[in-house]
C-alpha cells in the first residue's frame, strides 16, 4: 500500500523522532508541506541540515569537569566587570 507523500510530512514534522538524526529528511518534509500550502520558501537556506552535536571520543569527565570550571571563572569576571561598570 502506498502512502500519500503529505500525510508522510506531516507525520514526520508533528513526530520528528521519525527522523532522529537526519534532519535533511525534517528539512525536506517542512518544504513539501509549505508548497502543498501555497506558501513560497522565502529563505531556503534555512532548510539546510543543522548539524548533529555529538561527543568527541577522547572527553573524559575530568575534561568536562575542567570545561566547566573555566566557563564558571570566565562568566563570573564578565558580571564582576558589568558590575564594576566596565564593557564586557
Amino acid at each position: 500500500m502506498r502512502t500519500d507523500p503529505l500525510s508522510e510530512a506531516r507525520a514526520t514534522v508533528l513526530d520528528p523522532q521519525r527522523v532522529n538524526l537526519h534532519p535533511a529528511l525534517m528539512a525536506n518534509a517542512w518544504a513539501m508541506l509549505k508548497s502543498a500550502r501555497g506558501q513560497p520558501i522565502q529563505r531556503p537556506e534555512l532548510l539546510l541540515p543543522a548539524h548533529v552535536i555529538t561527543t568527541h571520543p577522547g572527553s573524559t569527565f575530568e575534561e568536562i569537569g575542567q570545561a566547566c570550571q573555566r566557563v564558571a571563572i570566565k562568566v563570573r569576571g564578565m558580571v564582576a566587570a558589568r558590575a564594576q561598570g566596565g564593557a564586557v
